[in-house]
């Protein structure tokens, strides 16, 4: 009985061992690289990687994955919007293979006044940006979590992808066109504007007022005590969070 305890042990610590090894080694095949760039107010990812932003006080940009995809990457300023995005995007299907690593692109920034999303990628704010204004896009599959202040957000979302709110504003407005969602109980605002056409939905939190319309099978759910003003051309519905 003890050698058999004794051989399970041992079996054990060489399975630990080996699977400490392959995770050490996995890490230590990424490359990172500090790249050099302007100032920037708003944020572009087309490619499926995922982004981390920071609120700092100067602007700084690290990436890290496989050499032969950040050869491959761009990073760069064009009036004021940090573009990161894949360099000929021709041969967007042949970019990354299956046993690649994750791209993932560290950013940081005094202020950010927008950002867009495109295809499967991931943007996500560590911390809460302030300021007059807020502007959120999606097109495809991706997302973005952000943490705001301001006084207006307009988000929009078309396809499938996925828009997480939390903080505070004044006015909302939110457009959602496909199957998309948008994620705001955790945002609360005064007033809120929202529009679906087909099968998409939002939770939002309004105070004041809410006005939705909603084309199809879209559904708009609510919380806080707005006044509530719907059209609904469908078999959409707009219901209080239950």
């Amino acid at each position: 009985m003890k050698r058999h305890s004794l051989l399970t042990a041992l079996l054990l610590l060489i399975v630990a061992s080996a699977l400490a090894s392959f995770t050490f080694s996995a890490t230590a095949l990424l490359d990172q690289e500090d790249r050099s760039i302007g100032a920037f107010t708003m944020i572009g990812l087309a490619f499926p990687a995922h982004v981390e932003v920071r609120k700092g006080s100067t602007h700084s940009v690290k990436v890290e994955g496989d050499a032969k995809d950040l050869k491959e990457l761009i990073t760069e300023v064009k009036d004021g919007k940090l573009l990161i995005k894949r360099k000929d995007s021709d041969n967007w299907i042949s970019w990354g293979s299956n046993d690649s690593k994750p791209v993932r692109v560290y950013v940081t920034t005094p202020t950010l006044e927008a950002v867009s999303v495109s295809g499967s990628g991931k943007l996500v704010a560590q911390d809460t940006f302030k300021g007059a204004s807020m502007s959120l896009a999606v097109s495809g599959s991706g997302s973005i979590t952000m943490s705001t202040d301001v006084d207006k957000l307009t988000s929009k979302i078309s396809g499938s992808g996925t828009i997480h709110l939390k903080g505070e504003g004044k006015s909302t407005s939110a457009s959602i066109s496909g199957s998309g969602s948008l994620k705001g109980y955790d945002f609360e605002t005064e007033t809120a504007s929202v529009s679906i056409s087909g099968s998409g939905s939002c939770e939002i939190n309004a105070k004041a007022t809410l006005k939705s319309i909603i084309s199809g099978s879209g559904r708009v759910y609510y919380s806080g005590s707005p006044s509530v003003d719907s059209r609904v051309s469908g078999s959409g519905s707009v219901k209080r969070r239950g």
